[in-house]
């Protein structure tokens, strides 16, 4: 759905792992290489920075922009990107990123379209190990739909809304009433 609506070809959804505080790659597309799994600090980086800091991020060059000047990492095609925060009741949960590997690729027209998809995005994380921090509630291989930035169900058998992006967790832990309390 982003790739499509954006037209970039290289997407990914990157989230918070409240267990070790770090991000990993959930889920994506385009990529030569497999990058699902793949982790990285918080603070490092483009998409570290804007799940630090819960803003967006455009570079249209990565050699040559001041923020990161560096030489592009020789597995990585990229050479714009554009990173946008992906909140639930206001708390940053992850990033989802765009690749081109054309300069200047990205504008400020990408950007506000990429803030208002992450900001009205339905998400289904599934196959997840929940903690949802209400009354110690916990569901082994349950699901977490999040609609327009706020998590709208939790549960063993909940319903996955049509065109929703689905995210197998893998069995990892996912903890959304730490994040939003009482949804």
């Amino acid at each position: 759905m982003v790739s499509a609506t954006l037209d970039t070809a290289i997407v990914s959804l990157v989230l918070v792992d409240p267990d070790r505080g770090d991000l990993f790659v959930a889920a994506s597309t385009g990529h030569t290489d497999p990058v699902r799994g793949r982790r990285t600090a918080l603070r490092t980086g483009v998409a570290g920075s804007v799940a630090a800091w819960g803003h967006p991020i455009l570079v249209q060059d990565i050699e040559t922009d001041r923020r990161f000047r560096r030489l592009n990492h020789p597995q990585y095609k990229s050479k714009s990107l554009l990173s946008v925060p992906l909140r639930v009741e206001g708390e940053v949960i992850g990033v989802i990123n765009l690749e081109s590997p054309r300069k200047d690729a990205f504008s400020i027209l990408h950007l506000d379209s990429a803030t208002r998809l992450a900001d009205h995005a339905a998400i289904a994380i599934t196959n997840a190990h929940i903690y949802t921090g209400l009354h110690g509630e916990e569901f082994r291989s349950g699901t977490v739909v999040v609609t327009n930035g706020t998590v709208k169900a939790v549960g063993q058998n909940v319903l996955v809304p049509k065109g929703a992006e689905v995210i197998d967790a893998q069995g990892g832990v996912v903890t959304p009433g730490l994040y939003a309390a009482g949804t």
